[in-house]
This record gives structure tokens, sequence and C-alpha cells, in this order.
């Protein structure tokens, strides 16, 4: 299949009338007469890059990088060369100096996103968690809450669903009515036992608290669970569960939680996971310790059994155990608790109110 077409050979300026022949493997052109004067492989022609559609016309050059140029009309031809040549409309590779640009840009891109995530992010987080309006933390809180309950914590053994068995719900209000009033938090409570074998307990934003039922087992007094719940509503007065929640979800959080926009299933995950396994540095656990036997002096509440509970640890695990290991020293928590006793305190439940928040995740 062959017709006539216009050729610029891409070292004079003149257009040239050439006879285009199609056959199996190539393009070729030949002057009137018959003589050849260029061979494209089909597999090479492309279409000219950058230039604009006319009707009726298909404008090629026979590889990248080449000047020359062909412009045919004939419109059997044209639909066999878009038949046969498979590469037809590759677009060119960038420049190496557009690519160097992109590498340099992209590099930098990178570099902003790294310093906003793991510097700016963290140094915002801090400083904004104060001003993050409570309805927007406890909202937070609530999503993550949600998500735990429902779903459970496979890596920590959370089974699905908070503990109620009634009578254990009772004891556990009790504790809680103990010592909210006196907390003063600016966010209301919200304190629920999840079935684990872990001695733990975590705090999440705006108030929700999660007691863990390995942690009231291991408890000998309903006042060392309650001086556990108070160290982590310390960390709910001080917002510092709204900072590790900035500092996971990085500036967008920050953005996100200023105007009340939350996020998606997977930085909800994130969440769960950063919430669970919450490391706070020495002297905000120590703050933490500090306003908890603010809070059970002002319930009166016996700090002292805490410190008993601090000692057992130190004799499960020492002081230099990974266990709890961003915490200040399981012997100078002891001591802290156990100089500020009160003999005199009232206690927080009866026995058979104990018993039943021993067992409240029995059903």
């Amino acid at each position: 299949m062959q017709a006539s077409a216009d050729y610029f050979d891409g070292e004079t300026a003149g257009r040239r009338e050439v006879t285009a022949r199609l056959d199996v493997n190539a393009l070729r052109l030949s002057t009137l007469e018959g003589a050849e004067l260029a061979r494209w492989p089909i597999d090479k022609i492309r279409r000219l890059p950058g230039a604009q559609a006319v009707a009726g016309e298909l404008r090629l050059i026979p590889e990248f990088g080449s000047e020359a140029r062909l412009v045919l009309r004939d419109p059997e031809l044209i639909a066999a060369i878009e038949n046969a040549a498979t590469g037809l409309n590759v677009k060119p590779p960038a420049p190496r100096a557009l690519q160097r640009k992109v590498l340099v840009w992209g590099g930098t891109a990178i570099a902003s996103i790294l310093a906003i995530v793991f510097v700016i992010a963290p140094l915002l987080a801090n400083q904004i968690a104060q001003f993050i309006p409570p309805e927007s933390e406890v909202a937070l809180g609530e999503s993550i809450a949600n998500e735990i309950e429902a779903e459970g914590v496979f890596l920590m053994g959370l089974r699905p669903g908070a503990c109620d068995a009634p009578e254990g719900l009772a004891a556990l209000d009790k504790m809680v009515a103990r010592l909210e009033p006196v907390a003063d938090a600016h966010v209301p409570l919200s304190v629920k036992v999840l079935d684990s074998g872990t001695p733990n307990a975590f705090a999440l934003p705006g108030g929700h608290i999660f007691l863990l039922s390995g942690l009231i087992k291991d408890a000998e007094s309903p006042e060392e669970v309650a001086g556990v719940l108070a160290h982590e509503i310390g960390h709910v007065i001080t917002r510092d569960p709204t900072r590790g929640a900035l500092r996971t979800l990085g500036s967008a959080g920050v953005i996100g939680l200023l105007f009340g926009d939350f996020f998606g299933g997977f930085a909800l995950t994130a969440m769960v996971d950063a919430a669970v396994n919450a490391r706070y540095s020495r002297e905000i656990e120590a703050q933490a310790d500090a306003t908890a036997i603010r809070i059970l002096q002002a319930a009166d509440v016996d700090p002292a059994p805490v410190g008993g509970f601090f000692r057992r640890l130190l004799q499960r695990f020492g002081d230099d155990d990974s266990y709890l290991a961003s915490h200040p020293t399981h012997g100078s928590r002891e001591e802290q608790f156990t100089q500020n006793a009160n003999s005199d305190a009232r206690p927080v439940l009866s026995e058979q109110e104990w018993a039943a928040l021993r067992t409240i995740c029995d059903e």
C-alpha cells in the first residue's frame, strides 16, 4: 500500500513530495521517480509530539530525537499505519534536564514531608493540643474506642467488646464517681474494662480510659486499681493522649482536629495501635503520678496501696526490665505513693463490690 506524502528531511527547510509505501516491517519513502530516500522501521515510528491535530492528517517521525517529519493525508494508508505501528502513540521520554529537575523536586518534596511528619507535626502537637476543642477530643477518642471495642486488638490479646457484668459495672461506676468530681478534667470520663490478661491500662483523647482485666486481677485491692485509674486520668487532664494522636496523624491530624474533620480506616488503625501501645517520657509519667496522688488525696483514697502494686512489679520485673520501661522506676514510684499514705481514708469499694469488679469480664 502506498500514497503520496509531504516529507521534511530535518536538514533543509523545504517540503518534498514523496511516495510512502508500507510493507511488513517498515514505511519506505522514495522520490516520485522511485529512488529510495529513507526506511522507517514500523516499530519505531511515532506520532509527532506536540503537533496540533488536523483532520485527515497523520504527522509522523521515524523515532524520538529525529528532526525528520512526514505528513500523510491518504485515509487508507493512515488507517494501515495506525493499525500496524503499535508504538505510534508512545509518549516521548522526558529530557535529562527535566528528569534531573523532577528528581530534585521529588527529593525536596519528600524531605519536606518527612520534616513535617517527624519535626514540625510533633512540635505542633505539643503546642496545639491545648487549643483543640474538647468536643473534637471526645469525638476522636470515641472513634478509637469504638474501633477497639468492635475489633479488639489481636496482638495484645484484647477481645472485642467491653466487659459488662452488671454488678461489676456498678462497682466500676462507683469508683469513677469517687474520683471524677475531684479530678477537675476538662472532659467527662468514660471508663471501661477490656478482657485481656495483660496488666495494663491506657487513656485515649477526650477522657476515654480502658482498664484491662489482667490489671484488675493482679491488683490486691480496689485502691490499687483506683490509683492506676487516677494515673490515666492524669494523662487525660494534661492531654497527653491527644498529643500522641496528633503526632501519629501528623500535620493532617492537627488540621483535622482543629476543624473536626476526622480520618479514614488506615489512620484509625494507626491510632488504635498508637493508643494501646502509648509510651510517654519519664517526665510525663512522673507528672501523671503526681496528679494521681492529688486526685486520690482529694477523693479520700489511700495512695499507699498503689505503692504495693509497684513493689510487686519491682519484684517481678526489676527496675531495668522493658516492662513499663518509659515510666519512672518501680522503686521510685513505690516510694512516692507510699510516703503519701493516709490510714484514715475511706475504702473505695466494699468487699462485695471489689469481688464483683474482679469478675466483671466473667459473663
